[in-house]
């Protein structure tokens, strides 16, 4: 089934005191901004600075369910390990970060992406989103928000009504970095 047969499972979850959380990143007109492997490489970095970040804030589940994938070569990631059970879980230009749901707010994490972007001097933009989700279990997706499901339902509503962070959005939204999101 597709991931568009469960928007109601999602907008439920929303109302709902789940307790994991997804947030996604998306990069913006991939197909021209990441046509080089310079900006290609700027974006697994990215990913990977805040895979780290959230680790070491105790945000990020791992478990037999979300195993931590960092880079382990130029942008290579461990083989070995099952897609849906990869965290973050990344499909080539987008990567969906799991975390505890209350661990970190959506303002917190859109620092450690600014971060990122200042740190990599990255000059592409990102759709951002996040939504909360029930389970991990593909068995209980029919009636709970699957997590599986998540990469594509905020990849696609993050191009609806997300928030798109750049140098731009830095510039306007931040004032300075707090150097625990660095």
């Amino acid at each position: 089934m597709s991931y568009t047969e469960y928007f109601d499972l999602f907008y439920a979850a929303q109302k709902k005191d789940c307790k994991n959380k997804a947030f996604l990143i998306d990069v913006k007109n991939s197909r021209n901004d990441l046509a080089s492997y310079e900006e290609y490489h700027k974006y697994h970095l990215a990913v990977d600075y805040i895979t780290k970040k959230l680790a070491k804030l105790g945000c990020l589940l791992q478990d037999e369910n979300n195993v931590m994938c960092i880079l382990l070569d130029k942008d290579q990631y461990h083989p070995h390990i099952d897609s849906l059970k990869r965290n973050p879980m990344i499909t080539g230009d987008a990567s969906c970060f799991f975390v505890k749901a209350d661990s970190i707010s959506d303002k917190e994490f859109i620092k450690i992406l600014c971060s990122a972007i200042t740190k990599f001097d990255i000059n592409f933009s990102f759709h951002f989103m996040s939504g909360k989700y029930e389970t991990d279990s593909y068995a209980e997706g029919k009636t709970k928000m699957y997590r599986g499901y998540m990469l594509p339902m905020l990849e696609y509503l993050s191009k609806i009504n997300g928030t798109l962070i750049d140098k731009n959005y830095i510039s306007k939204n931040m004032q300075k970095c707090d150097e625990k999101w660095q």
